[in-house]
């Protein structure tokens, strides 16, 4: 069944559709007061009591929360072998996210404790003790 069925088998008007410069315009006519009801002498609108919504029962969800702050010294100790080591291929080795590892770096470069030397391709890292 399609919309307009639906519309017709309500008793409203179907929808009219329109295409204009770039677009279809789907037109959707509010049913006339007198035909909803609405105004007529002697009818009255109820309106349902309001009962509060549904609470979904509260169920204990335990998100396991892994730190990255283990990686910066696995990574420093990484870059001490291989100082062209590239955050990709820390991640894969251990297994995280390429950033959580730009993270770790990013702590690491702001404490001083480690430089880039040259550019992102071709550069290497060096550990500052």
């Amino acid at each position: 069944m399609n919309i307009a069925d639906a519309m017709r088998a309500a008793g409203l008007e179907p929808p009219t559709l329109s295409v204009r410069t770039g677009a279809v315009v789907v037109t959707f006519r509010m049913p006339s007061r007198r035909r909803a009801g609405i105004g007529t002498a002697g009818a009255s609108v109820q309106t349902p009591p309001e009962t509060p919504p549904e609470r979904p029962p509260e169920t204990p969800v335990e998100t396991p929360v892994e730190s990255s702050r283990g990686l910066g010294a696995e990574f420093l100790r990484e870059v001490r072998r291989d100082p062209r080591r590239t955050i990709r291929e820390e991640s894969l080795s251990v297994g995280k996210s390429v950033r959580a590892v730009e993270r770790a770096v990013e702590r690491l470069r702001k404490s001083g404790r480690l430089v880039r030397i040259g550019p992102k391709k071709g550069g290497q890292w060096k550990v500052v003790d």
